[in-house]
């Protein structure tokens, strides 16, 4: 369908009595609040107001609501993010609805539909979901929309008395990306991807310059920021961090050995470095995200004095090209 047949569809259509379509500016503010409502309320107001910004800009994202008679029964948000991939939340039914089991799975899928299709038409390759569990009414209702649950994360924080007071003792050296180019990069990037623990079911999924695209716009991106490990004079990984003034941290974005680098103890040497930079930077903390079951690098993060504060489910779709 061409795009815009499909910006057309986007409109109120009605299937039945229930009408699915973009949720007009001057009804934004209630279907966020219904789109974030299983959220605690601290972290629903906050990502109101920012998603309510980003559905102000053209192409940036998206709110959908499903209404019937006028009234509001059912909405879901989506945003564009950089490297094809896109962001998506569950979608959420009115307690009105909800009574009615069979009503509000297919208000729940027509959604999910809307948003799949609004994505496609962007070229969007991967949409990503994060829940609390694996399992549950949301979980059922991704399911049942095609996406998959490959892996659970670990989200990791470290504080300022864990950090190094001085560089790290180490035969390795870390050269900023400034020095090289972004293809060498992302070639050795895809390199760190053989054999992984991490996420294993995204080999393949993403070129690694859209990889790289997406890992840019995170944080406040610093070409100093990013590194080629290297030992005797051979790339052997790379580390990538991104600053978060605003909330006083560090983001460890990415980090990923060789696999012939492996084994050898320099994995805590990559994170020790990047809990020097942090401090030297002033920032408190220094958090990251890890597949729960990459039990190696688990472990190193607990060496390095990392503890857990969340956990989420990670649900995905891959799109058609």
């Amino acid at each position: 369908m061409p795009r815009r047949d499909i910006l057309k569809a986007m409109e109120l259509v009605p299937v039945d009595n229930l009408q699915i379509g973009l949720a007009p500016a001057e009804r934004r503010a209630e279907a966020f609040e219904l789109a974030f409502s299983s959220l605690p309320e601290t972290e629903r107001r906050g990502l109101a107001e920012q998603a309510l910004r980003k559905a102000a800009v053209a192409d940036a994202a998206a709110l959908f609501e499903a209404r019937r008679d006028g009234r509001l029964l059912g909405a879901l948000y989506c945003e564009l993010q950089l490297g094809g991939s896109a962001g998506l939340w569950a979608p959420q039914i009115a307690a009105e609805a909800a009574d009615d089991a069979a009503f509000a799975e297919r208000c729940a899928g027509e959604l999910l539909q809307a948003a799949i299709a609004w994505l496609a038409a962007r070229r969007v390759r991967v949409v990503q979901s994060l829940l609390t569990t694996d399992s549950g009414r949301d979980a059922e209702r991704l399911r049942a929309a095609g996406f998959t649950h490959p892996a659970d994360l670990l989200y990791l924080v470290s504080l300022a008395n864990s950090f190094p007071a001085a560089p790290i003792e180490t035969d390795l050296s870390f050269e900023p990306l400034t020095a090289r180019s972004d293809d060498e990069l992302a070639e050795l990037l895809e390199g760190t991807y053989e054999q992984t623990l991490d996420c294993p079911a995204l080999n393949g999924v993403q070129d690694c310059r859209e990889v790289l695209a997406g890992y840019r716009a995170t944080g406040s991106f610093d070409h100093a920021n990013w590194f080629f490990v290297r030992r005797d004079g051979q790339d052997v990984g790379c580390l990538l961090l991104a600053d978060f003034p605003d909330v006083n941290q560090y983001l460890l974005v990415y980090m990923g050995l060789l696999p012939a680098a492996r084994g050898q103890g320099l994995g805590i040497e990559l994170v020790r470095h990047a809990q020097w930079l942090c401090g030297r930077a002033g920032r408190a903390r220094l958090v990251l995200a890890v597949d729960a079951e990459n039990s190696p690098a688990i472990n190193i993060y607990a060496a390095a004095g990392f503890i857990a504060w969340d956990r989420r489910s990670v649900w995905l779709r891959v799109l058609e090209s």
